[in-house]
């Protein structure tokens, strides 16, 4: 965006329309600077509402950096790892 030659609030206001254009494709919440995530379960929809309608989210795909899918489901629970054994 700088090299576009945009000023430091323009910039914030292109991260808020950012913002804006990911919750309407069901990226609801905002856990770290510009890592949002879904909280409805449905999160393949979400991406593949982004992918499938781009040109609703014109500054997303403009400014976009990097775009990594994670998803969270039962087979990346690694919440039993975490068990401490019972040394005695």
């Amino acid at each position: 965006m700088k090299e576009d030659g945009m000023s430091d609030s323009e910039i914030s206001k292109v991260y808020s329309i950012i913002a804006k254009e990911l919750y309407q494709a069901g990226f609801d919440d905002r856990i770290q600077h510009s890592v949002y995530r879904t909280t409805n379960g449905d999160g393949i929809n979400s991406l593949i509402n982004l992918l499938g309608q781009k040109e609703r989210f014109p500054l997303f795909c403009q400014y976009k950096e990097r775009v990594h899918w994670m998803g969270c489901d039962e087979y990346s629970d690694v919440t039993k790892a975490f068990t401490l054994c019972k040394h005695q």
